[in-house]
């Protein structure tokens, strides 16, 4: 049986902020999932990595989907927090799903 997104825990945590930045540097806010899409659909998986996603849930109606990415060419660390609903699943998943893939071939051969 596979769980829903945000039935998944996540060993550990990725921090919401920068390190290397001031303040909110670094870091964007989305109050749905198409808005997300509207930047980010098409942003090129080699210059935009996502390595990692976590989706909390923190009242009913109020989930956030967290996104982590590296942008290997600048070497730079940059997150999203995504406001979504159980209804956004699919669509996060097809988003995520190809990203899934692409991270595997960083990791042949063990994959």
């Amino acid at each position: 049986m596979t769980k829903h997104l945000w039935e998944v825990e996540h060993p550990y945590y990725c921090n919401l902020s920068n390190y290397r930045t001031k303040g909110d540097e670094g870091g964007y806010e989305y109050s749905s999932f198409e808005e997300f899409l509207k930047e980010w659909d098409d942003a090129d998986m080699d210059y935009h990595l996502l390595f990692r996603w976590d989706w909390k849930v923190y009242d009913e109606g109020s989930d956030e989907l967290h996104m982590f990415w590296m942008l290997q060419r600048r070497g730079d660390y940059q997150y999203c927090t995504v406001k979504v609903n159980k209804e956004d699943e699919d669509k996060v998943k097809e988003f995520l799903q190809p990203r899934w893939e692409y991270m595997k071939t960083l990791w042949e051969p063990f994959i």
